[in-house]
């Protein structure tokens, strides 16, 4: 008779996941170091005004933007760039959630375009909020 378990497994060994394939990521950067490397040019009046402009969706969006990148959220497809009614330049990125996809839609302030790209490369992680970046950057 034949064993069914030992002429399966090298069939199904190739369809196995293994943490081989997971990209791990470079660097843990805390909330100084995203501020120093892609919001160096962002002043104290330059963060007011952004942030007072913002509606509370907007306000919500970014929020969880950095929600997702803390969470490590992976991109769904390629981060639509486009034109608002009122001529303001955005970012639409879109997140994959075991629960439903997570929307935003952003405008963008100093390098948060290379962020996002440089997140979607697996250069880096966080672990603070939306939050604490607009304060650290308000009181610098």
């Amino acid at each position: 008779m034949l064993d069914k378990s030992k002429t399966l497994n090298p069939l199904l060994a190739k369809f196995k996941k293994t943490n081989s394939t997971k990209k791990t990521v470079e660097h843990l950067l805390t909330v100084e170091e995203v501020a120093n490397k892609y919001f160096k040019s962002v002043t104290k009046l330059h963060i007011e005004k952004y942030v007072q402009t913002l509606r509370p969706q907007e306000v919500e969006d970014f929020k969880k933007l950095f929600a997702a990148f803390k969470s490590g959220l992976r991109f769904t497809n390629r981060v639509y760039q486009g034109v608002d009614k009122g001529g303001r330049p955005y970012i639409y990125p879109k997140f994959f959630s075991p629960k439903g996809d997570v929307e935003c839609k952003i405008f963008p302030l100093g390098k948060l375009t290379t962020m996002m790209a440089d997140y979607q490369a697996g250069k880096f992680a966080i672990n603070f909020k939306a939050e604490d970046l607009v304060e650290h950057l308000f009181n610098r």
